[in-house]
């Protein structure tokens, strides 16, 4: 008996770490693409031989499943955090028809440290008191709603750390870069990218959840007094003739955090500070998933 063996080659190539070149990764002749995609660039190349893929055959729609399930979640990933998320906050579902998108704050695992700059120390040193950054207050609100300073700009916010629509839009912006022949743009074609947050009422509750959606699009429901003038009608009416009434608004903007011992909210609506009761407030929820339809 003759037993036939079939030899697989495997191929050595130069590539990038983080980087995916067309000679390094070889897609199967049924959805061979040309693409060069760049998928995250802030360190230093490094160059190192690697084998790649093994071309099959025959591939098979699974096969081709894989392939492109592993490519498009490098790239949304990449897109991801280059909108401002981090690794640890992203989880990728692919669906039939859909791509969800799950940005999950609370598993951030970059820690941010708080540092003073002494600005009138010709030396530039750094200043640090960590018993007494807590109690820091840079931002004096006064009893007014609203409040301008010049920290309050929309690009300063903390928001454009963390914004869902912007990643969303990035997800299809980077996947249709190499245009109509590349495997991004077919995935883009194919799938609608929905960015949302952990499955949950979105409501948000509590110090802690406060501050882990710092940053991020919040819808808030609350009551504000409406001041009217009447016209006095007689002794028995108020000597100021004012009447006070209550109307549910809803604001939308970015949550900038919550003072429990001021008792108020603050949320950022197009680079203004806006300042809430707590005890206004009806709910504060995150909104509805921010979704991306086919490649631009």
């Amino acid at each position: 008996m003759v037993t036939k063996s079939l030899s697989l080659m495997v191929y050595a190539t130069t590539i990038h770490y983080f980087g995916i070149g067309t000679s390094a990764f070889v897609l199967p002749p049924r959805i061979q693409y040309s693409q060069s995609v760049l998928i995250w660039d802030r360190e230093p190349r490094r160059e190192a031989t690697m084998p790649s893929m093994i071309l099959r055959a025959s591939p098979s729609e699974e096969d081709q499943l894989s392939d492109m399930k592993s490519v498009g979640s490098s790239m949304i990933l990449a897109a991801a955090m280059e909108a401002g998320a981090t690794e640890p906050m992203i989880h990728i579902d692919w669906r039939a028809d859909r791509i969800v998108v799950t940005v999950d704050v609370s598993l951030d695992e970059e820690e941010w440290e708080d540092v003073l700059y002494d600005i009138d120390d010709d030396g530039g040193e750094l200043v640090f008191d960590e018993n007494n950054l807590a109690s820091l207050d840079y931002l004096e609100f006064d009893d007014n709603e609203d409040v301008y300073d010049e920290f309050t700009s929309e690009d300063d916010t903390p928001g454009n750390r963390i914004d869902i629509t912007k990643i969303a839009r990035a997800i299809n912006d980077y996947l249709s870069q190499d245009g109509e022949d590349s495997l991004g743009y077919k995935i883009a074609q194919l799938h609608e990218i929905e960015v949302t947050t952990p499955e949950f009422d979105n409501v948000l509750r509590g110090d802690k959840m406060f501050e882990s959606y710092k940053g991020f699009d919040v819808v808030v429901e609350h009551w504000e007094e409406d001041k009217q003038r009447q016209k006095k009608k007689g002794p028995s009416e108020s000597d100021d003739g004012e009447n006070y009434t209550r109307k549910r608004v809803v604001t939308e903007g970015k949550l900038v955090g919550r003072d429990s011992e001021k008792g108020r909210t603050m949320v950022s609506v197009k680079g203004r500070i806006k300042n809430i009761k707590n005890e206004m407030i009806e709910c504060v929820r995150l909104p509805k998933a921010k979704r991306e339809k086919g490649a631009k």
